[in-house]
């Protein structure tokens, strides 16, 4: 593990590393965190977006929502690409499509 500048731990890719605790604060329409395959992803901007409506993700905020990512196609997947901003500390990310 590396350390980003601002001192946070990052992983090899250099994206921070979170623990579930930490994404667990991270539970608002305004600031909407989830984890799915070990992979963080701020859902803040997409809340609004999102095809399901906002509802879902709110409801989630702050959780892992694995299995709920993991009903959506592979096609809708890997929009959430732009999501992530780390990955949950301990945790093997490997198995998404969104890497």
């Amino acid at each position: 593990e590396k350390s980003s500048s601002d001192g946070s731990e990052c992983n090899k890719n250099g994206l921070k590393v979170f623990t579930r605790d930490e994404v667990k604060k991270h539970n608002t329409k305004e600031d909407c965190w989830i984890i799915a395959h070990g992979n963080v992803f701020d859902a803040s901007s997409f809340i609004d977006k999102h095809p399901g409506g906002s509802k879902p993700l709110i409801k989630n905020a702050g959780t892992d929502c694995t299995k709920h990512f993991d009903f959506h196609p592979a096609e809708a997947q890997t929009k959430w690409k732009q999501y992530k901003i780390g990955t949950v500390k301990g945790e093997d990310c490997s198995s998404c499509l969104i890497m």
